[in-house]
């Protein structure tokens, strides 16, 4: 956990200290000002007041603070510091937040994205240990993924079966649910929601992929929490961008959606107090931050009715 810790702050300075030289040159030009500016003050007030102490002063008693000040100040307001996205819906009492974090360490509910037989084995790297469900899955049931696997199993039982499943390497047989099914189980008194987003085959792997599934799913997954969970907090990670292998859908491209599809079902009827988009501190590199705080604050700021509705209650 420890090691996991150091490498998210590894990414986070990569972020910050992404182009070092551009940081070095915006540094000493505003050094450079700040000091100029100090200069000009000490020049002006010894002009007024027909003096030279202030000037003589400064030269020979503050010079090396003012220059140590100017470039500290300098370095804190040049560095690309990962920004705050959070903004409340117009017209809507419901917020929506951008984090950068692993999202496993979250202590709200949470959405992870899974397959349609909701296997949950590690064996054979069918569930991969890189992966939300993975992560989770080590943290919380490591010593009893049974106890995930009954709670899952007794959550979707009340929905139809697609078709059967049979892995071929351990001959088990999983019943197949439609994309957009979820099982919701209670971990530690907080709702955690496994939505199908993709099909795998009799190897473990994924197949059928495609951006469909994720919009189904996305407008799935906002449904059943109006109908059955709570206006509560609930995070969410970059679902089909990752594992589910959709290769349509980047990550930039995943958040973007995300925010759109929730915005779109929200001006139908609260969902939530608030929806929190997890993106991980490794994929930083991949979504253009500024460039999403400005989405963010324009699709909140701009919500209409116009926005993809999607799928509304019967």
């Amino acid at each position: 956990m420890e090691m996991m810790c150091i490498k998210n702050l590894g990414y986070k300075l990569k972020f910050i200290f992404s182009n070092p030289i551009k940081l070095v040159g915006k540094i000493i030009v505003r050094a450079t000002s700040i000091l100029g500016s100090v200069v000009t003050i000490f020049g002006i007030i010894d002009t007024i007041f027909k003096t030279d102490k202030y000037m003589t002063y400064l030269a020979t008693e503050k010079l090396w603070t003012v220059i140590i000040i100017s470039i500290v100040v300098s370095f804190i307001t040049s560095i690309n510091w990962i920004p705050r996205i959070s903004f409340k819906i117009n017209g809507i009492d419901s917020r929506l937040t951008i984090a950068v974090g692993n999202i496993i360490n979250t202590k709200t509910s949470i959405i992870i994205s899974t397959n349609t037989a909701f296997i949950t084995l590690r064996d054979n790297n069918i569930i991969s240990g890189t992966s939300v469900q993975g992560a989770f899955e080590d943290k919380y049931y490591k010593n009893n993924i049974v106890k995930l696997d009954n709670e899952i199993r007794e959550s979707v039982k009340k929905y139809p079966v697609k078709a059967k499943l049979r892995l071929s390497y351990n001959n088990k047989c999983y019943n197949v649910y439609d994309i957009g099914t979820v099982a919701h189980v209670i971990q530690n008194d907080r709702n955690v929601y496994f939505l199908a987003l993709n099909d795998i085959n009799s190897h473990g792997q994924n197949e059928n992929r495609n951006s469909n599934d994720f919009y189904t799913a996305l407008d799935k997954i906002w449904l059943y929490i109006r109908q059955c969970g709570n206006t509560e907090k609930v995070s969410i990670p970059l679902i089909g961008s990752g594992h589910a292998g959709i290769s349509e859908i980047t990550k930039e491209c995943a958040l973007k959606e995300i925010v759109k599809s929730y915005i779109g079902q929200v001006q139908n009827y609260k969902i939530l107090d608030e929806l929190i988009i997890y993106i991980h501190p490794s994929d930083l590199e991949h979504v253009n931050i500024s460039k999403i705080k400005k989405f963010v604050e324009n699709e909140c700021m701009f919500a209409e009715k116009n926005i993809r509705n999607g799928i509304k209650e019967e």
